[in-house]
């Protein structure tokens, strides 16, 4: 692929992921590879910082396909980031819809790693991934490609609060493992993965499953955890002691659902991530991140030390 030609519209960058992608986009070498990228959003005063690095930012009306296909008219690549909403099933599929109208010839879909669970029965939220992935490869686009995301290692924030109170990381997981991803390492391997510019040159990525590394080993290997060494590395990170504990599904609930900043879709689905991860569910994963990257992942061991302030506990 040459420099500078290709045009994208990204959905739901006015999310976090979204708004991440936009600017990785759009500064350092990926600059070169994007003659223009859109910024789709509801709300465009959160991405205001975009148009200053040279995006176009527009807003659409996330539930009519007319304005969505408006906006979307001359991109070549469309990026779909589901949005935090109880309807994203819905909505996200009628991005897709939109794009096809619009005539979009590449599409990619960020979906969850959930999707690839060894699990028969799983919850509403990861159905509605599993039928935003079975509705992408109905469309008749020329290229698509799908990205299952891992837990992020930002959602354990979530948790904080409890273990400065208490000293202890409460999670919903029993003895299973999980592997989280840093955010940003979601948005350079997208910006990268799209531009044709990782060591394997693509032109365009095949499906993949993205899950967290270790950039202290170096060698690309994923980095699943337990609940007990993710308490053993908190505390090696704060200099405090952090013990495990396992939360029921209930407490959990309870504690997700009074964050104000989480709409019901998101952590009813971090919820059924969690239930997955507790019956040791969800799909093995072949470490893929250095097949793209010139760079290693960001461990959690990293990113505990980067946020001990917040992780660690006060009562001690």
């Amino acid at each position: 692929m040459t420099k500078s030609s290709r045009t994208v519209f990204i959905t739901s960058a006015d999310s976090h992921l979204g708004h991440k992608v936009a600017e990785r986009m759009l500064t350092g070498e990926m600059r070169e590879y994007y003659s223009k990228v859109v910024a789709g959003c509801v709300i465009p005063d959160k991405s205001k910082d975009l148009t200053q690095l040279g995006a176009k930012v527009v807003s659409y009306d996330i539930g009519s396909l007319e304005s969505l296909a408006d906006a979307m008219k001359g991109a070549d690549l469309l990026l779909i980031i589901p949005p935090g909403d109880t309807r994203m099933g819905s909505l996200t599929t009628r991005m897709m819809d939109a794009g096809k109208a619009a005539k979009i010839p590449a599409m990619v879909l960020v979906s969850n790693i959930a999707v690839g669970s060894q699990q028969a029965t799983v919850g509403k939220w990861i159905s509605m991934y599993q039928d935003m992935e079975k509705h992408l490869k109905a469309q008749d686009v020329k290229e698509y490609s799908i990205l299952r995301i891992a837990p992020l290692q930002e959602d354990l924030l979530l948790y904080a609060r409890s273990i400065q109170d208490t000293g202890t990381l409460r999670l919903p997981m029993g003895d299973g493992r999980v592997s989280p991803i840093r955010m940003i390492d979601v948005a350079d391997f997208i910006s990268r993965a799209l531009s044709g510019q990782g060591p394997a040159h693509e032109d365009f990525p095949p499906d993949r499953e993205l899950n967290g590394g270790d950039e202290e080993k170096g060698d690309g290997r994923s980095e699943t955890m337990d609940g007990k060494s993710m308490s053993k590395a908190l505390s090696e990170a704060t200099g405090k002691q952090v013990d495990f504990k396992d939360l029921s599904h209930q407490d959990a609930t309870d504690l997700l659902r009074k964050n104000p900043m989480l709409d019901q879709s998101e952590w009813g689905l971090m919820m059924e991530v969690w239930d997955l991860v507790r019956a040791r569910q969800l799909a093995d994963t072949t470490p893929i991140y250095q097949d793209v990257m010139d760079r290693p992942q960001l461990s959690i061991h990293g990113f505990f030390r980067e946020n001990a302030s917040n992780f660690a506990p006060t009562n001690m």
